[in-house]
């Protein structure tokens, strides 16, 4: 029997300098792995502070709205929802195109479970044109599976993971959707694009340009300087400054991973596919050997071979 048990969702002055100028990358690159890590331990994706969501003009009202999102996002995180509400509406009120305010007061309806207001507001920030609307499409997406619709879900992370700076999560989540509707061969292509987005050197550093590409607006010469790196692409010698040993490391024992190949190995198993399956289960268990889920599928899919 197989199981799927987790679908819910630094000698010399030169020498100081050099080991200075190491200790600055290593904490570089403990932060792109620390970023993605912190990202995928949370369900909802909400847009908490991205100046890129604000398009403000005028300073001092910018500020008196910006302190309103800010204290409604503090509630928000403490499950104050009523205020956090009161607090968002104070800040539209000032700012009426802050989209920031918008989406996270969609989410507040979302716990609150007012779904159709929550969809509806969402939809309202996606109608204001973001510069980024993938955390727009992911939020609904989240909204719309957790009450159930389905197609609605699929549809937005769909839309969410062609847009985001970092695709794994809402491809993680297409995937988990398909298993759970027993459709393997769309849970195994999701999966795999999941795994493909996975966090690497490169992709950390390329993603986190696409994503803050938004976040000079009124820096037109960084904002060039990051269109120009994303135009020529990201190569190995650009990273060559980042410790890339401790990168690989950190993620060695990522659970999340040993989770998403458990996954592909369960849905290519449930299809009769052992030879593609006992392969990802394996690497299951070299990623993150306490996982007692890919353990057990491992035995059984090896049980099943063995028994023709």
């Amino acid at each position: 029997m197989f199981f799927l048990l987790s679908i819910t969702p630094a000698e010399t002055n030169r020498r100081g300098r050099r080991g200075n100028r190491r200790s600055g990358n290593s904490i570089i690159t403990y932060s792109l792995v620390g970023l993605w890590i912190l990202l995928i331990a949370f369900e909802i994706v909400s847009a908490a502070n991205p100046p890129w969501l604000a398009k403000i003009s005028d300073p001092g009202r910018s500020v008196e709205a910006r302190t309103y999102k800010d204290v409604a996002d503090l509630l928000l995180r403490n499950g104050h929802y009523d205020l956090a509400i009161s607090n968002y509406l104070k800040a539209l009120e000032i700012k009426p195109d802050m989209v920031g305010a918008t989406v996270n007061m969609a989410i507040t309806f979302g716990r609150m479970g007012m779904v159709d207001k929550a969809i509806a507001t969402l939809e309202d920030a996606l109608a204001q044109n973001p510069e980024r609307p993938s955390v727009i499409y992911y939020n609904l997406a989240e909204i719309c599976e957790k009450s159930g619709r389905t197609d609605d879900a699929i549809t937005y992370y769909n839309k969410s993971a062609e847009e985001a700076p970092f695709a794994i999560y809402a491809y993680r989540k297409l995937g988990k959707i398909y298993l759970e509707k027993g459709d393997w061969d769309s849970a195994i292509y999701a999966l795999q694009k999941a795994l493909d987005n996975k966090l690497t050197m490169k992709v950390s550093y390329e993603g986190m340009l696409k994503r803050d590409i938004n976040s000079f607006p009124d820096d037109p010469e960084v904002r060039e300087a990051i269109r120009s790196a994303l135009d020529k692409g990201v190569s190995w010698e650009d990273l060559k400054p980042y410790d890339n040993k401790i990168f690989v490391d950190v993620l060695k024992s990522e659970k999340e991973l040993s989770r998403l190949h458990d996954y592909i190995g369960y849905a290519y198993a449930m299809k009769g596919d052992l030879l593609n399956a006992i392969p990802h289960f394996r690497i299951a268990l070299s990623i993150w050997p306490e996982n007692e889920q890919a353990r057990n599928n491992l035995n059984a899919a090896i049980q099943d071979e063995r028994n023709g």
